[in-house]
């Protein structure tokens, strides 16, 4: 007959306790970061300039693009009309002509 060594068990499965509440802390911090997102966009009428959101949930960053689609910017009631793309403040866009875009934005700000 084999005895159990609860002494051990006990330990075991305290162990993945914490780690499982570690890891539950963990994904819930993530969800309350933010991010700030730059994104070109063409305004209805042709116009086409980048825009700046700050504190943006990360949980939201995936599905933001498509949030933005005809949306009015808040100071003059223009519709947003198509968005090419949103990224990280500190990234790169993959379009080079929205990269040169914003460097004169900021240049000019």
């Amino acid at each position: 007959m084999h005895s159990i060594n609860w002494k051990g068990t006990s330990v075991f499965v305290f162990s993945i306790l914490v780690l499982t509440s570690s890891l539950a802390k963990a994904k819930n911090f993530k969800e309350l970061e933010k991010v700030s997102l730059k994104c070109s966009v063409e305004l209805v009428g042709g116009k086409i300039t980048i825009l700046y959101y700050h504190d943006v949930p990360t949980r939201q960053v995936k599905f933001f693009k498509e949030s933005l689609y005809n949306k009015k910017l808040s100071n003059n009631n223009i519709k947003i009309h198509k968005v090419e793309e949103c990224v990280e403040f500190d990234k790169d866009f993959i379009n080079q002509n929205s990269n040169r875009l914003h460097k004169k934005l900021l240049q000019e700000s």
